[in-house]
């Protein structure tokens, strides 16, 4: 990560992706194919798991 900082002030870049290519690439395929990601997340993540997180953020509403 702090070579991709180092390169963003070098060449004066307002944003930097430092987050693992795991997470990077689904990120660019849900970007593209915005149907399929919720798919398979939605098949990914169990009821509850959803649940907790709903709930775990339900105070930023």
């Amino acid at each position: 990560m702090a070579m991709k900082t180092l390169h963003a002030v070098e060449r004066n870049r307002a944003e930097v992706n430092v987050a693992p290519l795991p997470l990077r690439l689904g990120t660019a395929v849900g970007s593209l194919f915005p149907a399929l990601a919720e798919n398979v997340q939605r098949r990914a993540i169990s009821p509850e798991a959803l649940r907790r997180i709903a709930d775990a953020q339900r105070h930023k509403r």
